[in-house]
């Protein structure tokens, strides 16, 4: 009764008049919904008071059943979609967007509540099996038993005060070679926290951080692993004290080929391709007896095992033929759709120039398949965490210059990672952020697209650097920042892009906390010396246009809207770009966009949404925008999520959205 009375006071404070039938309403609740409704009322701005009031015993029951994060990540997928469309009828737009994330809210419970029973039933086992008494213990050892989801209402009050670290100074920030590792020096200690109840999680100011809400998952493909910011896992016990920084360590940076290229470099490139990915494919222990096309078409044995290339393709509606070639000869391979529907599904994602293995049948020079299979990433890969407490934080497309880049929202992320957010919670992971990416598309260029001339704020290539390096200045010395270019920036489009030149970029190449990379690369992070370091595949994702939109079943998939399954195709093929046509290509003696090594991490942006998955033990982060809606963008649908950014701990590998986007800032820019 006493979380009723609260609320009943909130209530008056608010100037929210309680009719009959609302108090009734209210009666009727459970503790849990009575809290839940709390937590959401006593925050809301005039404007959204002024609103439920006409309609209190609606909001009741919409607000019931979702905490105050949930709400307000509502309310910010709501600005994004509709705009000022928001005002006309607010409370029909909550519902729907509501019901389109129920099931998610209660998969989460459900996995909650099944987590929670698991861990009561080792403790009772374990209880039950030792010969001496288990007691209860307050205490914080590693033995203690923590909540099943501990989040960040859960940690500590006590802050202390700011760590001090030492700045870290770099040489100037020109492509590195392979392998070169930097490092930085020590710094100050920082304490542990320990579990107590009841922090009320303050609004970042103006903005609210929130998460997007988390699809379903497959066995290998899985969608919104990123936590709320009031959910974020405490250090674990086994992580040890942050008497040391971490470096870092530079695996592969492409060098793009450059000067003009004839037909020899592109035969070049593409059997490069081919020998690479047949090797990664001979690599899997299911796949044997292997011999070239010669042999089969010559053999008259019925069985054929081959690894080819995809070179034409031809669908119709029950069957797919391929015309495909190794390095020598050519083969036509028949997929039936009656033969098998497995295997007919798995045919839908086949485009051209995929590097196979077919195994199936020889009829008449024709190889009817019965298997195919990609080299894809081994099973039993094992995601590597960091023995610090240590963040890496990941965005992209920040579009500078446009006269829709929010950069007031962009100037409340820097502010976080200054240390001045209000928000205690949020300041004590600033102070251990080691890394920023930025995944491309640092500036919004000039000429990308009709008229964009005149959408922009800073009209010169080096204006737009300058302007953008202003910015990134305010972030402190001893997070290194990481930069490589995507289509909107000022280098050639054809993959790898170089990194940025020096003459146009010199006020960023003079900061010595920043590194310009190509597009892509893979950078180790988080090395110590007694952990190697997680590996992260920067990749813009230019190449992410074509397979949206020309991929059957990419596309009804969600296409733009399910980046995770995007990255998981290209992931599966061991290519940034398998269809030559996805994206444009700087041949070269190799194909630099073959995904090798392997990474821990894949960081894309380009698509302006802000997504979190996994694919077999890989951590795929689709880093979102800092630009509003442009006209070019409302004249092809294509609607951005703006003002996220992706944090990553590197002790648990559990990704983190926080969401730095204001009301005032959609409205201003509908």
């Amino acid at each position: 009764m006493e979380a009723l009375r609260q609320l009943i006071r909130i209530f008056t404070a608010k100037k929210i008049l309680l009719t009959p039938e609302s108090m009734h309403l209210l009666r009727s609740l459970t503790e849990e919904e009575v809290q839940n409704i709390t937590s959401i009322i006593q925050d809301l701005p005039e404007r959204d008071v002024l609103i439920i009031s006409h309609d209190l015993e609606r909001f009741i029951q919409l607000a019931k059943n979702l905490d105050a994060d949930t709400f307000y990540q509502l309310k910010t997928r709501l600005l994004v979609k509709h705009g000022k469309k928001l005002y006309d009828d607010y409370l029909t737009l909550l519902e729907q967007e509501a019901k389109s994330i129920s099931l998610i809210l209660l998969k989460q419970h459900a996995e909650r509540k099944e987590k929670k029973t698991r861990e009561e039933d080792n403790t009772a086992r374990a209880a039950s099996s030792s010969p001496h008494p288990v007691t209860t213990s307050t205490s914080h050892s590693p033995s203690s038993k923590l909540p099943a989801h501990p989040s960040l209402s859960s940690l500590t009050q006590h802050q202390s005060s700011p760590i001090k670290t030492s700045q870290s100074h770099h040489s100037p920030p020109t492509p590195l070679p392979s392998e070169k590792t930097r490092s930085s020096p020590p710094s100050t200690p920082t304490p542990s926290h320990h579990s107590t109840p009841s922090i009320r999680r303050e609004p970042l100011s103006p903005a609210q951080p929130s998460t997007s809400p988390a699809p379903s998952s497959s066995p290998d493909e899985k969608t919104g692993s990123a936590q709320s910011i009031t959910s974020i896992m405490s250090r674990p016990e086994t992580a040890s004290p942050d008497t040391q920084r971490s470096s870092y360590t530079l695996v592969k940076t492409p060098e793009a080929p450059v000067g003009k290229r004839d037909l020899t470099a592109f035969i070049s490139m593409l059997t490069h391709r081919y020998q690479r990915l047949r090797e990664l494919i001979l690599q899997r222990p299911d796949v044997q007896g292997v011999v070239p096309v010669r042999r089969v078409i010559k053999s008259r044995d019925d069985e054929a095992r081959v690894i080819i290339m995809i070179r034409d393709l031809d669908r119709r509606e029950d069957r797919i033929t391929l015309l495909a070639e190794d390095e020598h000869d050519e083969i036509t391979v028949r997929i039936r759709k009656n033969d098998d529907q497995k295997l007919w599904e798995e045919a839908q994602e086949l485009t051209e120039d995929d590097v196979i293995y077919v195994e199936g049948i020889m009829r008449n020079g024709t190889l009817y398949a019965k298997r195919i299979l990609h080299p894809d990433i081994p099973l039993g890969k094992e995601l590597p965490r960091s023995p610090l407490e240590e963040y890496a934080v990941f965005i992209s497309d920040l579009q500078y210059g446009s006269i829709d880049f929010l950069q007031p929202v962009f100037e409340r992320f820097l502010a976080w990672l200054e240390g001045r957010d209000p928000d205690q919670r949020l300041q004590a992971i600033a102070r251990r952020v080691r890394y920023l990416f930025i995944v491309g598309d640092l500036l919004d260029g000039i000429g990308i697209y009709p008229k964009q001339y005149e959408e922009l704020t800073v009209k010169s290539v080096r204006g737009q650097f300058t302007g953008a390096a202003e910015l990134l200045k305010r972030i402190p010395a001893h997070i290194d920042i990481f930069i490589i270019p995507g289509n909107h920036d000022p280098v050639r489009l054809a993959e790898p892009q170089h990194p940025f030149h020096e003459k146009h970029a010199e006020s960023l190449y003079k900061m010595g906390n920043v590194h310009i990379l190509p597009n892509p690369s893979w950078v180790r992070i988080g090395v110590t010396n007694g952990f190697p370091g997680i590996t992260i595949l920067l990749y813009h994702g230019y190449s992410f246009d074509y397979y949206a939109n020309d991929i059957p079943l990419l596309h009804e998939a969600g296409g733009y809207d399910n980046p995770v399954k995007l990255m998981s195709y290209l992931l599966k093929r061991r290519h940034l770009a398998p269809n030559y046509k996805s994206t444009l290509v700087m041949p070269g003696e190799e194909d630099h966009l073959i995904i090798d090594p392997i990474p821990d991490v894949f960081a894309a942006g380009h698509i302006h949404r802000t997504r979190v998955g996994q694919y077999r033990n890989i951590l795929l982060l689709e880093a979102g925008c800092w630009q509003g809606m442009t006209p070019y963008m409302e004249k092809t649908g294509h609607i951005p999520e703006p003002g996220k950014a992706i944090v990553l701990p590197l002790h648990t590998m559990k990704p983190i959205i926080i969401d730095f986007l204001g009301e005032e800032d959609i409205h201003h820019h509908a």
